[in-house]
């Protein structure tokens, strides 16, 4: 897993969250996976304060919601090798919240980016919405050039 925190637009631990434009259209990124890297189940997340819990800062989530709460708005990345540098880009449309129904999910993800928490690459059996067995390697991930979508 890799974990990118956004600065926050106040500095202060009580708001803890990067507000990017709402003229933001989506993300994109480079992604270099090497043949050895045998995982097929890997994600890009986006943590906003209704997918973390109260306890977490910047987190509104409700233990009663347990369908939201680490449950982050989340695109799936290619299974395999990508043979060298690929580009992924992704709308906000792109993004969906696994085991969520829509009458409990978060709003889409264009409505929430002024509480990004975090971005994050998430390679293994523990991405949410995988029925995947564990991997015996996914260590030869790269990621570079992450952006927002003008």
């Amino acid at each position: 897993m890799l974990v990118c925190y956004l600065n926050s637009d106040t500095g202060s631990p009580q708001y803890p969250y990067y507000a990017a434009p709402s003229t933001f259209t989506g993300i994109r990124f480079l992604i270099n996976i090497q043949p050895d890297d045998t995982n097929t189940n890997r994600a890009f997340q986006v943590a906003i304060d209704q997918t973390l819990p109260a306890s977490v800062p910047g987190g509104t989530c409700a233990p009663t919601t347990a369908c939201t709460c680490y449950n982050h708005f989340q695109v799936s990345l290619p299974g395999g090798s990508t043979g060298g540098w690929t580009a992924e880009s992704h709308p906000w449309a792109d993004f969906t919240v696994p085991y969520c129904s829509s009458s409990v999910a978060p709003a889409d993800l264009a409505n929430h980016l002024n509480k990004i928490v975090f971005l994050q690459f998430q390679f293994n059996a523990g991405v949410q919405g995988s029925t995947s067995s564990p991997v015996s390697t996914y260590t030869d991930f790269w990621v570079d050039d992450v952006q927002f979508l003008p």
